[in-house]
């Protein structure tokens, strides 16, 4: 599928999808030779005519891959980063503005690096709030309105440790 970023989760009991999938064999105690898992290919703010094509490319060599459609595909070698979901850091709004982007998706970060800003009220420099990423990471999803609600998750980011945020649970908003 072409996917840069893995986010791998291991254990919770907060209703997520991924959780309601395996509950059956869990309850069964056959939990061997299966898994659930989402993918999110990107925001829909980041849809454009290249991603199409390479996701449509991708999941139809997944597909036959599986088996379900019968007809040899070899998949592209494609290296994938995986991820703790407890590394994921996700930047909160802090104030309602104007949501500028200073990084694209797919970008390496460094710790304490700008890589967006909110301005409150257009015009005015001191209504500004600079975004600092966490630690050093891709950045994997950002909000896809340029308007933005205090409080709204602005981006995600990839990380290197647990992020002081994390509190456990694929709802957990980090």
């Amino acid at each position: 599928m072409k996917m840069d970023v893995a986010i791998i989760w291991d254990d919770g009991d907060d209703g997520s999808f991924e959780e309601t999938i395996i509950a059956p064999w869990q309850r069964a105690g056959t939990t061997d030779q299966h898994m659930a898992a989402t993918l999110e290919l990107r925001g829909q703010g980041d849809v454009n005519d290249r991603f199409a094509e390479q996701d449509a490319e991708g999941l139809y060599a997944w597909l036959c891959g599986y088996g379900a459609i019968a007809e040899a595909v070899t998949p592209a070698d494609w290296p994938v980063e995986a991820v703790e979901m407890g590394h994921m850091e996700t930047i909160i709004a802090p104030q309602a503005g104007v949501l500028i982007f200073e990084k694209e998706l797919g970008d390496l970060v460094e710790e304490g690096q700008r890589f967006a800003r909110i301005l409150r009220r257009p015009g005015d420099p001191a209504s500004e709030v600079v975004l600092y990423t966490e630690q050093t990471g891709r950045l994997v999803t950002r909000y896809r309105d340029r308007l933005i609600p205090q409080g709204m998750g602005v981006a995600k980011f990839t990380g290197s440790r647990l992020s002081r945020n994390w509190c456990g649970g694929l709802l957990d908003p980090n």
